[in-house]
């Protein structure tokens, strides 16, 4: 988790910004964290509105108790 959040804290942009949200919001959820693992998982798909897995991540959003955002 801390890889990650230092890696967005030096300014990642684009593609990366969001596979690295992405990839928080699965580790928050892996250590329990629902509120952090939906906070990344809505980031990301803020970042790639097309994302391929939109569906697998709405889902785990919504498993993990938060409102999916357009």
């Amino acid at each position: 988790i801390k890889e990650f959040e230092k890696a967005i804290g030096l300014g990642l942009k684009g593609k990366s910004a969001a596979n690295a949200r992405r990839k928080l919001g699965y580790e928050y959820r892996d250590s329990g964290n629902r509120g952090r693992a939906v906070k990344n998982f809505q980031t990301y798909l803020k970042l790639e509105p097309k994302a391929g897995d939109r569906e697998e991540v709405e889902a785990e959003i919504r498993r993990l108790g938060g409102r999916v955002t357009k």
